[in-house]
């Protein structure tokens, strides 16, 4: 869970006794900041963002769900849970519908649940405020990231011609050294092929560093899982129109690359577990956020139709230059790609501290 300080709750309730309980009970985990009356509730959401409304339904003047009502518009993106010893359908309704509630606790409550409760409702709220910065984020760098995008299609189309040529000098090293004979032209032409590989090598370095949008490695900071949730806004469509997705999120942690480099990745990716899709209609696509080994990893998997605890199996060599591609970007960031057997890829990140 998320530091402590960094996600406070609003309690409000117009008994005392009550604050004073929930305090005792839940003050050791939670950042509560209690307060009896609805309308200095309202202003204090004005003035300062918290993770989580908690009321009372019963109060006097206002409604736990007419404060709930009135603090959506004040702030849409807080989640709210409602208590009440005295609750009937249509004050559950009227929780959900006009107060856009996400829990809705009986009095008196088990500790253990509202704890639960409110956990769950931190957690949405810090995925939601992870996925706005970062969306916000790459609304101010539009302009640069218009450049980079462009930087990107150059750096992939050098790295397509740069492949198939560092392909061929490896066999041409190999030749050569099978036929070294020890003479001065054999040295030479073995200099001569491993001065052609370096500067074949650099070049590969800088279509990658142009992929990431020549940020030095380590030097970005991007959250996964916002990024995650980011590319599939924008490929959920295309996606589903083949399969359906699943997305887990066991970790949320930033990561050392820039956004316009983490989507392209991931773009591509997900292009490449996608590959088998054609052949074997009817499946899903599975994406895994997690942490392993202090980096953070990300496992994308298509899953078949008729058996989907198993994956398709890939020939070898699909789009393995495309591959290699990502395998040398994350490389140079630090990072790692990892195929799993079948339609399977792990993707490897080093986490920002």
């Amino acid at each position: 869970m998320a530091p402590r300080d960094d996600y406070p709750v609003l309690y409000v309730d117009d008994d005392p006794a009550n604050l004073e309980t929930t305090q005792y009970v839940l003050g050791d985990a939670f950042d509560l900041e209690c307060c009896t009356d609805p309308n200095d509730a309202l202003q204090r959401l004005a003035e300062r963002e918290y993770s989580v409304l908690l009321s009372d339904q019963r109060m006097p003047g206002m409604t736990g769900v007419e404060l709930c009502r009135r603090a959506l518009e004040v702030r849409p993106e807080t989640p709210r849970i409602i208590l009440s010893a005295h609750a009937d359908t249509s004050v559950v309704m009227d929780a959900i519908n006009v107060g856009a509630v996400s829990r809705f606790l009986a009095k008196p409550f088990r500790a253990d649940l509202l704890a639960g409760a409110l956990r769950d409702a931190i957690e949405t709220h810090r995925r939601n405020r992870a996925r706005r910065e970062l969306e916000d984020h790459m609304l101010r760098a539009a302009p640069g990231l218009a450049v980079r995008g462009v930087h990107a299609e150059i750096g992939q189309e050098l790295s397509a011609l740069i492949e198939p040529l560092l392909s061929s000098m490896a066999r041409a090293e190999a030749s050569l050294a099978k036929d070294d004979d020890g003479s001065t032209r054999s040295r030479r032409a073995l200099d001569q092929h491993a001065d052609l590989t370096a500067g074949a090598a650099a070049i590969r370095s800088f279509a990658a560093r142009l992929m990431m949008g020549q940020r030095p490695p380590g030097q970005g900071r991007t959250n996964l899982a916002g990024a995650v949730d980011s590319t599939l806004r924008v490929l959920r469509s295309a996606i589903e129109r083949v399969a359906p997705i699943d997305v887990l999120v066991s970790e949320t942690p930033d990561v050392t690359l820039e956004p316009a480099a983490l989507s392209h990745v991931l773009l591509q990716a997900i292009t490449l577990a996608m590959t088998g899709a054609e052949s074997h209609p009817g499946g899903r696509l599975s994406l895994l956020v997690s942490m392993s080994d202090g980096s953070a990893e990300l496992q994308i998997r298509y899953r078949t139709a008729q058996d989907t605890q198993h994956s398709v199996t890939l020939p070898v060599a699909a789009d393995s230059a495309r591959l290699r591609t990502l395998r040398h970007i994350l490389e140079e960031s630090g990072g790692s790609i990892r195929r799993d057997p079948g339609a399977a890829f792990t993707l490897s990140f080093p986490v920002t501290r």
